[in-house]
């Protein structure tokens, strides 16, 4: 969903199109590649890697996992695909006026401020995918005022005798 919000640092800002920098992931991802001294943050053959961390002794465990009920949390690491690039997306679970929500009553650009409030904002918990190559290889085309836009193609297809 464009435009989303990505927060680098102590620095915020907005994106109308799919993107290129790092994929938002956790500080344990980047600790596990050093640990077991991985070129990447996912070895050759994986797409992600699961962490399990138990954080029953986190002093912050409240602030940092509102809502946990258990003492783990599972963190992904995620793979960069190819060039593929990410943009931020729609949460299924978020309503009127939480960023990500997409609704059918989801706010306009002329609704400033909860427009501002919907914007997606990927973080390494989720909030965030991969965007199609095809993107890539054609340059974006089919995109118009940062939006997708629907192409037709003509596609034939044998019957199933002529298989």
């Amino acid at each position: 969903k464009f435009p989303f919000k990505q927060r680098s640092g102590n620095q915020t800002a907005d994106f109308t199109s799919c993107v290129t920098n790092q994929i938002p992931s956790h500080l344990e991802c980047e600790q596990l590649q050093k640990f077991m001294n991985w070129t990447e943050k996912v070895p050759k053959g994986m797409h992600k890697v699961l962490i399990r961390k138990d954080v029953s002794q986190d002093p912050n465990k409240e602030e940092n996992y509102p809502g946990l009920v258990e003492d783990f949390v599972e963190l992904e690491c995620h793979k960069a695909i190819g060039m593929s690039d990410w943009c931020g997306t729609c949460l299924h679970s978020a309503k009127k006026g939480q960023p990500g929500y997409c609704g059918e009553d989801a706010a306009t650009t002329e609704e400033t401020g909860r427009f501002e409030r919907e914007k997606p904002r990927p973080s390494a918990w989720g909030g965030w995918g991969f965007c199609d190559p095809l993107c890539r290889q054609l340059g974006y085309r089919g995109f118009r005022f940062n939006k997708p836009t629907l192409n037709e193609i003509m596609r034939k297809v044998s019957s199933h005798e002529d298989c």
